[in-house]
């Protein structure tokens, strides 16, 4: 995830963003602990009906 922001902050990007599952608190734990917030929920249906929960999770970057 260090790559990533690193890669992002100095291509330019003001933030970045994820989505997790809402039901993976590990995850969101450390996502939290890296600095992210949650800024929204939303769903995704799949083609047989099923429903996921998602957050959208985002932490601003500094420059390069």
């Amino acid at each position: 995830m260090l790559k990533a922001e690193k890669l992002a902050g100095e291509s330019g990007a003001k933030r970045i963003a994820l989505d997790v599952e809402r039901d993976n608190e590990i995850a969101i734990a450390v996502y939290k602990k890296l600095g992210y917030t949650i800024e929204r929920e939303h769903e995704m249906e799949l083609a047989g009906g099923e429903r996921y929960g998602f957050y959208r999770m985002v932490k601003p970057l500094k420059g390069p």
